[in-house]
Formats: structure tokens, C-alpha cells, sequence
């Protein structure tokens, strides 16, 4: 059973109620697995962010419940983390989580990305050439979280098929689709989890 320790402060006479951190329970499915916290829910309240494991958690279940079978085949879905360690220039840590996949057999590559405490997502686009797609709520054009990708791309083509013969992996296209825009500075999170509609969106050309 929960214990609630109640913690009373005088500033504000205000009662303040601290909830010791469980986990509910565990989910896992094809696309991986994250533990569900009773902590989950207080970025859900009105006026708060989007924490990245609430992020991972809609993505892992909307991936294996919203999309189609043939699509769900065609997805690597990255980490919110992944952005992360991208930054810290550390490549063991990077090519960790993709190191039994090739992620060039899929046809889509799903990136969210916390930038500037801001959320956005990158949807790379593998056939018929390398795409990027960028969906921001604030509809701005993110030039560094591009090159970060790019170059990731660039690494990992080049770490997997050295003896392929095959050209350095070139972008192709970057394409910033105008998105509806956030009414506020907290919303972000929410408008990068329609992942449907994402994938649809970068079907278009």
C-alpha cells in the first residue's frame, strides 16, 4: 500500500502533499520497453511539460496500437534520450541501442528531440533517398539539430558498410511542413505525439 507523508509548510499555509516515486508496472513490445512510474502523471497537469519518459511511454504504445502492421515493420523508434548523447559526442553510447539493427532497412527513422528545453520531432525518411522531416510546434527552422542528424547518419552508414563500396550517405532533402503552432511555452510535447499523423505527413511529397 502507498504511504502519503504529509509535509506541512507555513509559507503560504499551504498543505503539501509528497508522494514517494513507484513503479506501476512495466511495458514492453516490439519497438522496447520503459518502466511506468506513479510519477507519470504530474506533467499532465495543465501548464506543465512533457517529461521524456511520459514521451517514450506514448510513443512505445502508440506505435504498436495506432499504426498498421506493414508500418509498424517499417519503424525504428529512437529514445528520447538518444538526442541527448548525441550532443555529448560519445559514439559507443550512440550506437549502442542500433548496434543489431540496421536501421538503413527501415523506412522510416523516428527522432524525438529535446532542443532548448523545446520538444520537436525528426522523421528521417530512408527511400527512395535520405530525407529529413522536421515538425515544430514553433515553426522555426532548427539548423543544428539537422547537422547532429545528418552527421549521425553520415557515422552510422559509414560504421556498417565500410566495404560496401557504396558513396558517403547523402541528405537529400529537409523539409519543414507547417505544423499548428502552440498557443503557449509548455505545449510542446503534446504537439509532436501524433505519431499517425506524423508518419502520414512524411509520405507527402
Amino acid at each position: 500500500m502507498l504511504v502519503v507523508f504529509k509535509l506541512v509548510l507555513q509559507q503560504r499555509e499551504q498543505d503539501v502533499l509528497i508522494l514517494p516515486v513507484s513503479t506501476l508496472s512495466s511495458y514492453k513490445n516490439r519497438f522496447g520497453n520503459i518502466d511506468v512510474r506513479s510519477s507519470f502523471t504530474a506533467c499532465l497537469e495543465k501548464g506543465q511539460e512533457i517529461k521524456d519518459n511520459v514521451l517514450d511511454f506514448y510513443f512505445l504504445h502508440a506505435a504498436e496500437n495506432q499504426l498498421r502492421e506493414n508500418l509498424k515493420e517499417s519503424i525504428y523508434l529512437y529514445n528520447s534520450c538518444f538526442y541527448l548523447r548525441l550532443t555529448q559526442f560519445n559514439p559507443k553510447a550512440i550506437f549502442k541501442g542500433t548496434k543489431n539493427t540496421d536501421i538503413f532497412s527501415k523506412k522510416y527513422l523516428v527522432i524525438p528531440v529535446c532542443y532548448g528545453h523545446h520538444w520537436i520531432l525528426v522523421i528521417v525518411r530512408t527511400r527512395p533517398h535520405i530525407s529529413l522531416m522536421i515538425l515544430d510546434s514553433l515553426n522555426k527552422e532548427q539548423r543544428s539539430v539537422e547537422l547532429k542528424i545528418t552527421r549521425y547518419l553520415q557515422d552510422v552508414w559509414s560504421a556498417k558498410m565500410p566495404q560496401s563500396g557504396k558513396k558517403a550517405l547523402e541528405v537529400k532533402e529537409i523539409r519543414y511542413p507547417t505544423v499548428p503552432p502552440q498557443p503557449n511555452d509548455t505545449d510542446c510535447g503534446l504537439y509532436i505525439m501524433n505519431l499517425k499523423s506524423s508518419l502520414t505527413l512524411s509520405t507527402e511529397t
